[in-house]
């Protein structure tokens, strides 16, 4: 026996086809024993027309409930909407000072604008070259410094290196080195 349970659309058919069946074939019995429980051929149709009235009254319940919701999100679009307009004609009207007729209307008041400190400033700056500097991310015209070799190239200019003593560092590298180098600030 198979198990396979038919999607909506194929039991709808099948339940026409078994009714369809049940008054071409059984019009004329009285009772029917199926599976060792005795039914007539009217309470047959009735259970495959039962399933065929409960996926119908399902689809218009679930069309419904698509149409209640669309309802609800244009009923919250449009109350947003509005509670954004009456903040704004409340402190438009009475001023920053309405703080309590705002919290009876269950809005926030707005925050006060404050001013930042040199000192913060100064954090923030330092912050954020910190940050530059860790995450490696440079400016256009640093990236534009930059100058890549190929392989090919990069191999042929460097000598295999001979095994003698290490060499000291020349002075050019240590004047680039300081030249690139940018003050702190502490």
């Amino acid at each position: 026996m198979s198990t396979n349970i038919p999607n909506k659309t194929t039991a709808l058919a099948l339940n026409t086809k078994a009714i369809e069946g049940v008054d071409k074939h059984f019009a004329k019995v009285k009772t029917l024993t199926v599976a060792g429980v005795t039914i007539t051929p009217a309470a047959l149709k009735a259970v495959f027309q039962a399933e065929s009235d409960a996926n119908k009254a399902l689809d218009e319940s679930e069309a419904q409930r698509i149409k209640q919701l669309a309802a609800t999100r244009a009923a919250r679009a449009k109350a947003r909407v509005m509670r954004a307009k009456l903040k704004k004609y409340i402190l438009g009207s009475y001023g920053t000072e309405a703080v309590d007729m705002l919290v009876d209307f269950g809005m926030k008041p707005p925050k006060l604008p404050t001013r930042r400190t040199v000192d913060s400033k100064a954090q923030a700056v330092d912050k954020s070259r910190a940050t530059r500097e860790a995450r490696h991310t440079m400016s256009k015209k640093a990236k534009l410094a930059i100058k890549g070799t190929p392989e090919q190239a990069a191999q042929a200019e460097t000598p295999a290196p001979a095994v003698s003593a290490p060499k000291a560092e020349t002075p050019s590298v240590a004047a680039t080195g300081a030249a690139g180098s940018t003050p702190s600030h502490s």
